[in-house]
């Protein structure tokens, strides 16, 4: 059975209360990244998210309808959850104009949301509209907020269901169970999870 995640307020400077499970880092070359993550930090094997067609795309930018215009990669070390976004030659989108205004690297902190209505509802009201939304194949709702502090990193708000915390785990025995390190990406359709381990 999933464990529950037990939530911890972060900081005195933001209103989310919830668990940080991943970190996003912009790049320009999704392939050279993978590989280099994977020897930076052993994350691996990668899930490479597939692109959802532009009638089903849902994501918004400051809420005008947008393309998500990324190329994604996910993958485990241990317990964090690394993705890589590649933003696409002439799209406008959330990653794109980061890339634009401070270049490669950190990009946003993702934290889980098990009452995503509510924490969105606590943003919005803090005063903090969401930037991006989106709505992922798996039918999980995302929203990214400004960030504070020295870093100015991005703020993501991931709904955590059961078909989220289903793919987690998935991706996460992936990286536990990686005998071939050369091939670098997976295709988690042939893989199953008969217990998952949960999101700590």
């Amino acid at each position: 059975m999933t464990r529950p995640i037990g939530k911890r307020r972060l900081t005195e400077h933001t209103v989310l209360d919830a668990p940080l499970i991943q970190l996003c880092f912009t790049v320009h070359d999704l392939d050279a990244a993978v590989k280099s993550f994977t020897a930076m930090t052993g994350a691996g094997p990668w899930y490479r998210v597939a692109s959802l067609p532009e009638s089903e795309d849902q994501t918004t930018l400051r809420g005008v309808r947008s393309p998500l215009g990324a190329d994604i990669a996910l993958a485990y070390a241990g317990n964090t959850m690394y993705e890589l976004a590649a933003p696409r030659g002439g799209s406008t989108s959330v990653f794109s104009e980061w890339v634009a205004r401070f270049g490669v690297g950190l990009h946003h902190f993702g934290y889980a949301a098990e009452a995503f209505d509510q924490e969105l509802e606590d943003m919005m009201s803090a005063g903090k509209a969401p930037v991006m939304t989106s709505v992922t194949a798996r039918g999980t709702r995302v929203a990214m907020f400004e960030g504070d502090g020295p870093s100015s990193a991005l703020h993501e708000l991931i709904e955590l269901t059961s078909a989220s915390r289903l793919f987690y785990d998935t991706l996460r025995s992936a990286a536990k169970d990686w005998p071939d390190r050369s091939t670098l990406y997976t295709d988690l359709a042939r893989r199953e999870v008969d217990a998952p381990v949960g999101i700590d």
